[in-house]
């Protein structure tokens, strides 16, 4: 709560996305440390590698990434892999519009991504599965 003059003035030095200062300068100095950014980035595309090889076992599609996270195709509505999922307490990003067919899956753990897998087996006719 605020005086609207106050509020104003507040609003103009707000970060995007909701981000903190505090948030924004440790990330800053995160960045300056190149050290731990090779050793970052070498850990997301192995683990980026790793999901790739697990769908391409299950004949499963994905969008070529380069990020921390990767498109995979779904064979089916995405909003229905969304609720199998949630069911078994992995929490997937909402649909994306125009992509009714995939879900965006962000990387974890091994231990999240062993996990990831294992309830993807259990959706009906996984393992039947072979997309375009």
């Amino acid at each position: 709560m605020a005086a609207p003059a106050t509020a104003r003035l507040l609003e103009s030095y707000r970060l995007p996305d909701e981000m903190n200062i505090i948030a924004a300068k440790a990330a800053i100095t995160a960045l300056g440390d190149t050290e731990h950014v090779a050793e970052s980035v070498k850990r997301n595309a192995d683990d980026r590698q790793e999901f790739f090889n697990q769908a391409n076992a299950r004949m499963v599609r994905c969008i070529d990434s380069h990020a921390n996270f990767v498109m995979i195709n779904t064979g089916r509505p995405a909003v229905e892999v969304i609720e199998h999922f949630t069911k078994n307490n992995i929490a997937l990003g909402p649909p994306i519009p125009s992509f009714d067919d995939h879900s965006r899956v962000s990387l974890g753990t091994p231990e999240d991504m062993f996990e990831f897998w294992r309830v993807w087996d259990l959706l009906p006719g996984a393992h039947n599965m072979a997309h375009e």
